[in-house]
C-alpha cells in the first residue's frame, strides 16, 4: 500500500509569516495521535488524519481548492497532495496514512470551510461524478465512481443523517448515531453483483468526496427541495 509519511520537527512560536498569501496568521493546530483509551485504532487514525487536513487546509487553502478540482487517479492529484503533506501539521512523531484516508480527510475538511455553517440544497440531479476521474474505465477509477455513486445515493436519501455524520469527530457518538441511520442506506444503495471494502474509514472517506461534490453543484445550480446537505 503506498502510505504518506510524515515526520514532525520541532517549530517555535504561536505564529507564522502565511507563505501563500503574506499574511500574518494563527499557526494552525497541527495533528496529534489521541491517547483515549476507548478509541479503535482506526479511529484514532482518522482523528489524526482529520487534524492534519485541517491543519493543511488552513495553511495552504488555495492548494487544497486547486487539488480538489484535479481529477481522481491523476498525477497531478498525486503530486499535489504529496507537496501539500508536509510536517509542520505534525506535533511530533511519524504519521503514516493511505492517500484515501488523507483524500477524504481534506475534502471533509473542505466541507466544513465551505458549507460547515450553513447546508446547501441538494442539486436537482447528482453531479456527474465521472467527469472528476481521470479515467473512469481502468479498475482503480471505476471503482472510485462505483464508490462515489453509492455515496451520493446514501446522501440523497438522507441529507441530514450524512451531514452530521460529516461533521462529527470519529470515534463520537454522534458519528456512530448517524452511521447507524446510514446503514440501512448503505445496504440498497450498494449495487447488487459488485464488490468493495466497506470499512468506516473507507466509507466516511467517500461520503465527505461525495458530499462536496453535493453541495459544491447544489449551491451553484437549481435545489431540490426538501433535502439539504
Amino acid at each position: 500500500m503506498i502510505a504518506l509519511v510524515c515526520t514532525a520537527h520541532p517549530v517555535s512560536g504561536q505564529v507564522r509569516r502565511e507563505a501563500e498569501t503574506g499574511s500574518h496568521v494563527e499557526r494552525p493546530r497541527p495533528a496529534r495521535i489521541p491517547e483515549a483509551k476507548n478509541l479503535s485504532d482506526a479511529d484514532r487514525g482518522r482523528i489524526a488524519a482529520a487534524e492534519f487536513a485541517d491543519c493543511m487546509t488552513a495553511r495552504r487553502k488555495s492548494s487544497a481548492v486547486a487539488y480538489l478540482a484535479m481529477p481522481y487517479g491523476s498525477r497531478e492529484s498525486v503530486r499535489a497532495l504529496a507537496r501539500m503533506a508536509d510536517n509542520v501539521c505534525l506535533s511530533s512523531g511519524q504519521l503514516k496514512m493511505p492517500p484515501a484516508l488523507v483524500r477524504g480527510a481534506v475534502f471533509r475538511s473542505m466541507y466544513k470551510w465551505t458549507f460547515g455553517d450553513k447546508a446547501p440544497a441538494l442539486g436537482q440531479t447528482p453531479p456527474d461524478y465521472a467527469s472528476y476521474i481521470a479515467d473512469s474505465m481502468d479498475a482503480g477509477g471505476a471503482l472510485q465512481l462505483l464508490m462515489l455513486e453509492f455515496a451520493s445515493c446514501v446522501i440523497r436519501a438522507n441529507p441530514a443523517s450524512a451531514r452530521e455524520m460529516l461533521l462529527a469527530q470519529a470515534g463520537s457518538a454522534k458519528e456512530s448515531q448517524a452511521f447507524k441511520a446510514l446503514v440501512p442506506l448503505m445496504s440498497s444503495c450498494f449495487p447488487k453483483g459488485k464488490t468493495a471494502e466497506l470499512s468506516k474509514a473507507t466509507v466516511t472517506g467517500i461520503m465527505a468526496e461525495a458530499m462536496y461534490r453535493e453541495a459544491e453543484a447544489g449551491s451553484a445550480g437549481s435545489p431540490a427541495s426538501p433535502g439539504k446537505i
